[in-house]
């Protein structure tokens, strides 16, 4: 009968009996839209906020408020052949009822621009007297900012375009949105033999129109709590029979948004909450910005609660988001996100190699 001297050893090698840190490579970015991902915010922010070539985040509205035939008009004057002093009287339009919405959730609109337009179907200048006023409100829609300005013997003229009339540039510090525009007191001075003066088909009608574009950023007020995953994970624990670990990474920030993390959980492969492993949690990702991100280091005790550790594929945090103090009014940028940096696994007490690995 042979003899095998090896074939009751235990074929297992246990290494680095006083600790060792492993590498693990970097995570991220994740993004302001994937921060911001809860379903009516994520929503909003697909459908109505748009990008610029720099990456920040907008909004831009554009609606017209008064149309009246030019051949209508006519039909008022007493008598066509000697000019017409037109009194149409006050006319308003509501703005920006996506921002409404969006300020809802504690988004502010730093840098906004309301444009007013008039559109002249006559083949002739036309002069206008008014009064354009801006209003701002909160979300509880109590006004918060007002601006007007005097449009006295204002000529507009002949043009198949819309012209400006004048335009609002608001003060940065200004955040509540853009709520309605007003033109108090209209009047049009009309020229005389005005139905010879009409253009015709869709080009026959007196307009008044606005245009209106703001940045988004992120008011005191916003605070929004969620789950949030971070999926495709590759950390290869379970070859080391483990029971536990510490991991070990630098958080690093440029969006305005401080992230408290409340609580980890792991998931499986298939994406489900891994019951058998505990994570250590309770600390805070403070906010930066493009121009001075932060860095957070973090060490995450995991633990394995009926056995070693498996690999780690994925994670679940329960989050609260909140405005970082100096950022209030900082426009939001897709260039901003958070990263994970140098991240390792810190292993004390030695890792188990078995023998199929050898």
């Amino acid at each position: 009968m042979e003899y095998d001297p090896f074939g009751k050893l235990n074929k297992e090698i246990t290494l680095f009996h006083d600790g060792i840190a492993l590498p693990i490579g970097n995570v991220g970015p994740v993004t302001v839209h994937d921060l911001l991902s809860n379903g009516s915010v994520r929503d909003l922010m697909d459908q109505f906020m748009k990008e610029d070539p720099d990456g920040q985040l907008y909004v831009e509205a554009e609606e017209e408020f008064f149309s009246q035939s030019a051949f209508e008009v006519a039909l008022k004057s007493p008598d066509n052949t000697q000019p017409y002093h037109w009194e149409v009287g006050d006319q308003y339009g509501s703005v920006g009822s996506v921002a409404s919405a969006l300020s809802m959730f504690g988004f502010g609109f730093p840098h906004q621009m309301l444009m007013v337009q008039a559109g002249n179907p006559l083949y002739a200048n036309i002069l206008l007297n008014t009064t354009a006023r801006i209003t701002c409100v909160n979300k509880n829609y109590e006004e918060t900012y007002a601006e007007e300005k005097r449009l006295a013997d204002f000529s507009i003229s002949s043009s198949y375009t819309p012209r400006t009339l004048t335009q609002f540039d608001l003060p940065e510090n200004v955040l509540d949105h853009v709520s309605k525009v007003e033109l108090k007191g209209v009047t049009l001075d009309l020229p005389a033999n005005l139905p010879d003066l009409v253009r015709s088909g869709s080009n026959s009608f007196f307009r008044f129109s606005y245009k209106y574009k703001a940045l988004v950023a992120l008011t005191e007020s916003f605070k929004m709590p969620m789950t949030f995953p971070v999926e495709n994970l590759n950390v290869e624990l379970g070859q080391f029979n483990l029971h536990e670990c510490q991991l070990s990474f630098d958080l690093v920030n440029s969006l305005p948004i401080d992230v408290k993390v409340e609580d980890i959980r792991v998931l499986d492969e298939s994406g489900s909450v891994d019951p058998g492993v505990e994570v250590s949690s309770g600390f805070t990702i403070y906010g930066g910005s493009l121009e001075s991100p932060t860095t957070t280091p973090v060490t995450l005790s995991v633990k394995s609660l009926d056995g070693t550790l498996p690999d780690i594929h994925g994670i679940e945090a329960t989050v609260s988001f909140s405005t970082h103090a100096d950022s209030v009014n900082l426009p939001l940028s897709t260039k901003m996100c958070l990263s994970v940096k140098s991240a390792s696994v810190i292993v004390s007490g030695g890792i188990t190699i078995p023998s199929h690995v050898l």
